[in-house]
């Protein structure tokens, strides 16, 4: 299991989409740490604030959308030809190896997030905004979660879903995401049958414009959503144990 692991570990660090994602991250994450953003004098927020308010929210999304090209072809790839068969005749049952996929994908998605994040990391050196490095390490561990639960989300579709067609239902799920708060209130603003059911849909989704707010407010110690972080805890839990279900029922009916 572990030599597997470590195999499909370095599998994704070797896709070109990782350096791709790595390189303009990075560079589109400077270029945001540099600009300045116009200050609500009425609200009393400062342009920094403003700044790494969409800067948590850029990283989470760049972050997000290089998990979904690391995520999508695992399953797929892995499932083509006879070699899962042959890890199974060397001792390696099938649902450990589905478990391995999972795992390398997220701490691959993990090492990617880390790498986006470097860029950030190096405006706060420079810039110093009114934040402190435990409020930065706990903006960064809710960032890694909100990208867990889009490698969560994307390795249990790669099961059913062709790695070509689930890289654009990846791009468009997670763009919806983020929009997810803005789309809620204008369906029910609608109302209607039709709206309702959309928005049962997109409580499906990811909450990362949730986990966006909450890295920001723990970014400036000024956190306060309880209920936000629970909820959102509470749906990677969830999704969690959809993934397990997803992974023993493949594994039992694929024997």
């Amino acid at each position: 299991m572990y030599n597997f692991l470590l195999l499909k570990l370095k599998e994704g660090r070797k896709k070109s989409s990782f350096v791709v994602y790595a390189l303009v991250g990075s560079f589109m994450t400077l270029i945001i740490s540099f600009m300045t953003f116009s200050t609500n004098q009425n609200l009393d927020i400062s342009s920094d604030y403003g700044q790494y308010g969409y800067q948590w929210t850029g990283l989470i999304l760049l972050a997000a959308l290089a998990s979904v090209s690391i995520c999508a072809p695992s399953a797929g790839r892995h499932k083509k030809g006879n070699f899962t068969d042959l890890l199974s005749l060397h001792g390696l049952k099938k649902k450990d190896q589905y478990w391995g996929i999972f795992l390398a994908n997220v701490i691959t998605s993990f090492q990617m997030a880390l790498l986006l994040g470097l860029a950030m990391l190096v405006s706060l050196l420079i810039k110093r905004p009114a934040s402190s490095p435990l409020n930065f390490i706990l903006a960064s561990l809710v960032y890694l979660t909100a990208i867990s639960s889009v490698s969560f989300l994307i390795t249990g579709l790669s099961f059913f879903i062709s790695p070509l067609a689930l890289n654009l239902i990846g791009v468009l799920l997670v763009i919806l995401a983020s929009l997810r708060g803005v789309l809620d209130i204008v369906l029910g603003n609608l109302g209607g049958a039709f709206p309702n059911f959309l928005r049962l849909i997109l409580k499906a989704l990811p909450p990362i414009g949730s986990f966006a707010t909450i890295a920001r407010d723990l970014f400036f110690g000024e956190f306060s959503s309880w209920n936000l972080l629970f909820s959102s805890l509470f749906y990677l839990w969830l999704l969690l144990g959809l993934v397990a279900l997803i992974i023993h029922g493949v594994a039992k009916y694929e024997k």
